[in-house]
């Protein structure tokens, strides 16, 4: 089972960043082909937004409770902003609230400023502090798949889509705005 996840979550967040680049051509061709894929990411924003945190929370925890990783300090931060998004969304996709990317966003970007700093340490560059004298360094990269991929790009992956969903879901509305 263990193999089975470090293989999984590595091919669908690859898959994932194709789908985002396919995504933001999608979004600079707004203007004619773009702006179907646009409105339907941002129609369908809130189930996506309960699929991406849900496997965002469901990866980080078989890396650590299956396959036995046990998260770092940095790890664990990056979770504290994720894992309540799935709560967040799953309310918001019940009562059908877009006023949930008001909270989603902010806990999105921060979660984003520590991944980015994580991926930071992880391909050598500074630390601002040394990491804690107990649990697993900051520094130590579990895996690195198809030459890029870690567990804290992961992370960053997911807050990212979040974001691209507001703003998927701001422009939907706009559109239908302007054609009512």
């Amino acid at each position: 089972m263990a193999e089975l996840i470090k293989t999984f979550f590595p091919w669908l967040v690859l898959l994932s960043n194709i789908l985002f680049v396919f995504c933001l051509i999608a979004y600079l061709a707004r203007n004619s082909w773009g702006k179907k894929v646009i409105n339907w990411f941002g129609k369908n924003a809130l189930i996506l937004g309960v699929i991406v945190s849900l496997t965002a929370m469901v990866g980080s925890l078989s890396y650590s409770e299956i396959v036995g990783w046990e998260p770092c300090f940095l790890c664990w931060w990056q979770r504290i902003f994720i894992y309540p998004q799935l709560v967040l969304f799953s309310i918001a996709l019940w009562k059908k609230d877009t006023a949930v990317w008001r909270y989603v966003v902010p806990l999105a970007f921060i979660a984003i400023a520590i991944s980015i700093y994580h991926v930071n340490i992880q391909w050598g560059g500074f630390s601002l502090t040394p990491c804690p004298a107990t649990g697993p360094s900051c520094d130590k990269v579990f895996a690195k798949e198809f030459g890029y991929i870690t567990l804290p790009l992961m992370a960053l992956s997911a807050s990212v889509y979040l974001i691209g969903l507001s703003l998927a879901n701001k422009f939907q509305i706009k559109n239908e705005n302007r054609n009512a």
